[in-house]
């Protein structure tokens, strides 16, 4: 009994879609714009086909992956029942203009939790996702996380780079940046670099030419090292036979 309640209800919704338009009428696919809301064949319109499926699901004849039941849920309730796919029928005839879901849905882009890679790295896209909810109702979300491509990163470039997320034929955007591991700074002591190599920004305690001080021979200023320190030997030497003026 309970499955001749389903297919009698599959049937209803096959029905209004012939019946609702006159006989000499021909129902045209209708071409779908971005997020394409009731296109669960994905391919871009909104046929007959997309209105039976979207019956059988909601009765449980037919299984469908969590993001094409976001988009068949056209009354955007939080639930895919019989009155989705009579909606999806009354604009296959002309009935309405727009799907409720149309004006209600807000969606939100949510960028991958990391932002910042060295060279080399690949891109990591944990945490990236699309929200949908409603605006009337915000207990109703769906948090998607599949089909979300993305482009425009290149690990050799160092710098601030702006990525762009596609789902759906929406695009989003987001940056991240790329830096370079060689001139990364120890945190443990900010003034000496982790590749102290590097000429730009060098290790002060291996460089036997850093700094200059006093002399503890003659009291003058010298460079610190063992061949100034030789220097500043001979100079006392010299300042203890001839005087500092020598």
């Amino acid at each position: 009994m309970k499955t001749l309640k389903r297919i009698v209800s599959i049937a209803l919704a096959v029905i209004l879609v012939s019946c609702s338009v006159p006989l000499t009428k021909a129902i045209d696919d209708i071409e779908l714009t971005p997020p394409f809301w009731g296109d669960i064949y994905r391919d871009g319109v909104l046929n007959a086909k997309d209105v039976l499926k979207c019956a059988r699901v909601a009765e449980g004849l037919e299984s469908t992956t969590y993001e094409d039941r976001c988009f068949a849920d056209v009354n955007l309730d939080g639930n895919l029942t019989e009155d989705d796919s009579k909606t999806l029928a009354a604009l296959r005839v002309g009935n309405i203009s727009e799907l409720p879901a149309e004006s209600e849905a807000e969606i939100i882009f949510k960028a991958p939790s990391k932002d910042s890679y060295n060279q080399g790295e690949e891109l990591d896209t944990s945490g990236m996702s699309v929200i949908v909810s409603s605006k009337k109702d915000p207990s109703v979300k769906y948090i998607l996380t599949e089909n979300i491509s993305v482009s425009g990163f290149n690990s050799s470039t160092i710098g601030t780079q702006t990525l762009t997320a596609t789902f759906r034929g929406l695009a989003f955007g987001f940056s991240v940046s790329v830096n370079d591991p060689a001139g990364q700074v120890d945190p443990t002591n900010p003034t000496t670099p982790m590749n102290p190599t590097n000429p730009a920004n060098p290790d002060s305690s291996n460089n036997s030419t850093s700094q200059s001080g006093i002399c503890h021979w003659c009291g003058k200023t010298h460079n610190n090292g063992f061949f100034q320190i030789i220097l500043g030997f001979i100079h006392s030497v010299l300042v203890f036979f001839f005087g500092k003026k020598y």
